[in-house]
């Protein structure tokens, strides 16, 4: 499962029944990203969700009466973006948005209950206004909070099980290894048949390790190469020419 869907299910599994409580109200509609049309998306951005591509969208809620998206909810991979965050009661009970989903420890309804209080991982905490969707509010949040570290738990594990088998996530890094060979030489092959039988090295007394020689080491044989003059090309009369011609043509 992708971080995305992970995302989608924990808001698309939130229950959509209203309970008999004040400021629990829920969205007209609620679609994924790719359901809702450019134009949506486009609203969405321009009114509350500056900065983002209409990709970026994951999941929106829709509290327009018209259905246009122009005020709702929306989340992307990392943040989530309010119409009542953005612009608070009066300009009251606002703060910057997005709401940076892997800061948040979790959310609960206050005291005063046209807001929600975000918990963060930091320990700071902030009391946001989210008028009569605060109970929705608070329940989406928490369900992505949790669907999110489950994610990024079973993510976690499968990077380390990937580590410790050897096998990176880097591009960069799947390439074949490469190791130099060490160059055999003709003294490693006497060595190797002089030794072969041996336990160990404990027999090996007056061996000079430096230069791969002791008192029952074969010299190395000494090869003498003589250096005979080229000979000098024979030339041919014409009656030798004419029959060479002729034996080559039968």
């Amino acid at each position: 499962m992708t971080k995305r869907e992970a995302i989608e299910k924990a808001v698309l599994g939130v229950s959509d029944i209203s309970h008999n409580t004040s400021n629990n109200s829920r969205p007209y509609a609620v679609k994924r990203g790719n359901e809702a049309t450019l134009t949506q998306r486009r609203n969405a951005i321009k009114k509350y969700a500056h900065g983002i591509e209409e990709s970026d969208i994951v999941v929106m809620m829709d509290t327009s009466v018209f259905n246009s998206f122009k005020s709702g909810m929306l989340l992307t991979e990392s943040g989530f973006y309010s119409t009542d965050f953005y612009s608070g009661a009066f300009g009251i009970g606002k703060i910057p948005l997005p709401v940076v989903l892997d800061e948040l420890e979790r959310v609960q309804v206050s005291a005063n209950t046209s807001r929600v209080i975000l918990f963060y991982r930091n320990g700071t905490t902030a009391e946001v206004y989210s008028g009569i969707y605060t109970y929705y509010v608070a329940e989406v949040l928490n369900a992505v909070i949790h669907a999110l570290e489950e994610w990024n738990s079973v993510s976690d594990a499968t990077a380390s099980e990937r580590s410790v088998s050897g096998v990176s996530e880097d591009k960069d890094d799947l390439k074949p290894v490469t190791q130099d060979m060490p160059i055999k030489s003709a003294s490693d092959d006497r060595l190797s048949a002089k030794f072969a039988d041996m336990d160990d090295f404990s027999d090996m007394e007056g061996f000079d390790y430096k230069h791969g020689s002791g008192p029952e080491s074969e010299p190395a044989p000494v090869f003498e190469v003589e250096i005979l003059p080229r000979p000098e090309p024979k030339e041919l009369s014409l009656e030798e020419q004419i029959q060479a011609l002729l034996k080559n043509r039968e």
